[in-house]
């Protein structure tokens, strides 16, 4: 007998699993096996002419809270208006299950008071309309009485993450109201047939240790963060260091902490690890030193691998992978390049001087390094559905550098389903953080990359225009996720005002990534 697995969660949080007999046992050997994800309304996308009442007492906001309920009847509900003939209720499910999703079903429970109507479901995904049900009567039914609908859509979406719901409500007899108490999807996904999606607001913090991430400091700075709405995931960065202290040695505890954490507080996780100066010593090879640290340097004497740091980034990666494999709220790995400070790009003095050739020439040979970076990380992770992600924003004269690497990554991923490019200097001035912004804009964001965006720590502190305006970039820039560093949660240094600090906290929430 074929079965399938069926998560009852909340918006991407905890699921909890039960095996469900389909009705057909010859399912060829080998097929792939269908997961039905049921997720509920997680937040309000908008309403016109609808009210709601908690046990008679009339509702206004938080909508969603209503109808969201597993058990209906329960005196929750949202109606029509005195006097509407019609009205309309938008609400969001949030993030849904990995994997290749072929069908949603939208179910939910309606009635009509003292008149005649009926009600549609429409599905979305994020503003994209994916569908229409069909205009169910509410007149079979007593008056006051429920009845239960269910409209399925036949889709073929690469993620199931951002999908929403708009139920119309038809007061035909212009009299009493309409109403529904319920709504939910049963999402059908084939597992391991597309990559882990980290659509969404994430908070980050980075980590030297053990002990910083378990201060009291640290787990409140990540609590606060955590607790806003819309925030959908823990992001942790952290040295490799931590985790590769010896050779063929792959410690994950720290992963686990973090990994721990996020659960703690319903939500996703991603790591990412930095190299450069944290790369131990038995792993560097050659280096350099730029007076911040030594690092790695991306290649050799005569332009050929650095052949010591690949095989540990491979030894890595491959362990990484497999750690992620074993846990699905782990939705991408960020990776680390050779750089110096940061997980970012570094073609700083050091690296451009290298072994007395110009620049132009180590230039050329450390795009083709990082190039074999990406590779090792698109195989490592090849096969498991999870996604790996490299940052372009950096240090020096990487105006053609960025743009190349981002070519790279479209020719490796041409159905951008396995990596992605983020920029990491995303404040009121741009999205890289330097002196090549148009540069960089130019070069990098039209190739056809899925990409993100990092916050970048404020040189003054940021007023409610400013995160207006960084949304609405990341909105034009069609961005998948964006990450915001967990002590931006401050007023002073971070946010000039109470306002300010509302407006971010707005901006998160009414965030839609593109799937």
């Amino acid at each position: 007998m074929r079965t399938a697995l069926v998560l009852l969660c909340i918006g991407g949080l905890g699921c909890a699993a039960e095996v469900d007999p389909l009705a057909n046992d010859d399912t060829a050997e080998g097929q792939a096996s269908v997961t039905v994800t049921r997720l509920r309304p997680i937040a309000d996308r908008g309403s016109w002419q609808v009210e709601g009442t908690n046990a008679g007492t009339v509702v206004t906001t938080n909508l969603y809270q209503l109808v969201d309920d597993a058990t209906p009847d329960n005196g929750t509900l949202v109606r029509t208006m005195a006097g509407a003939s019609s009205g309309s209720h938008r609400t969001a499910y949030g993030t849904g299950p990995a994997g290749t999703a072929s069908s949603v079903t939208v179910r939910y429970r309606a009635g009509r008071g003292a008149t005649t109507g009926s009600i549609q479901a429409f599905l979305f995904q994020g503003s994209t309309q994916i569908g229409a049900g069909p205009v169910h009567s509410l007149n079979d039914a007593a008056q006051w009485a429920w009845a239960d609908f269910e409209d399925p859509f036949s889709v073929t979406l690469a993620s199931a993450n951002n999908l929403e719901t708009r139920i119309v409500l038809n007061n035909e007899g212009g009299t009493s109201i309409v109403r529904y108490t319920q709504v939910y999807l049963d999402v059908s996904t084939t597992a391991g047939a597309a990559t882990r999606s980290p659509a969404g607001a994430w908070a980050i913090r980075q980590v030297s240790s053990l002990a910083e991430l378990d201060s009291s400091a640290t787990q409140s700075q990540i609590s606060n963060a955590l607790a806003t709405p819309g925030i959908v995931g823990f992001g942790m960065r952290v040295p490799v260091s931590a985790i590769m202290p010896t050779s063929g040695t792959f410690d994950t505890t720290i992963l686990d902490r973090g990994l721990a954490i996020a659960r703690a507080h319903g939500k996703l996780f991603k790591p990412r690890v930095i190299w450069g100066r944290y790369t131990p010593s038995w792993a560097t090879g050659p280096t350099f030193s730029d007076g911040t640290g030594t690092a790695p340097l991306p290649f050799r004497s005569d332009g050929s691998a650095n052949t010591t740091f690949e095989s540990a980034y491979r030894f890595f990666m491959e362990r990484e992978v497999a750690w992620a494999s074993a846990h699905a709220d782990v939705r991408m790995l960020d990776c680390g390049w050779y750089s110096l400070k940061y997980s970012e790009l570094y073609f700083g003095p050091g690296v451009q001087s290298a072994y007395g050739a110009s620049a132009a020439t180590n230039e050329t040979r450390f795009i083709a390094a990082h190039e074999r970076l990406i590779d090792i990380a698109l195989t490592a992770a090849s096969g498991s559905g999870i996604p790996v992600g490299f940052g372009l924003s950096g240090h020096g004269p990487i105006g053609d550098i960025a743009p190349a690497l981002a070519q790279h990554m479209e020719d490796r991923d041409p159905t951008r389903t396995s990596i992605f490019m983020q920029a990491n200097g995303w404040g009121p001035g741009g999205e890289w953080g330097g002196p090549l912004e148009s540069t960089l804009d130019a070069g990098v964001w039209p190739k056809h990359v899925d990409r993100a965006v990092q916050d970048i720590s404020p040189s003054s502190c940021r007023t409610a225009a400013n995160w207006q305006g960084m949304f609405a970039s990341a909105r034009t820039l069609q961005t998948t996720y964006v990450e915001i560093y967990t002590y931006q949660w401050q007023l002073g240094a971070m946010n000039c005002d109470q306002r300010a600090l509302d407006e971010m906290r707005a901006q998160i929430g009414a965030y839609r990534p593109v799937p």
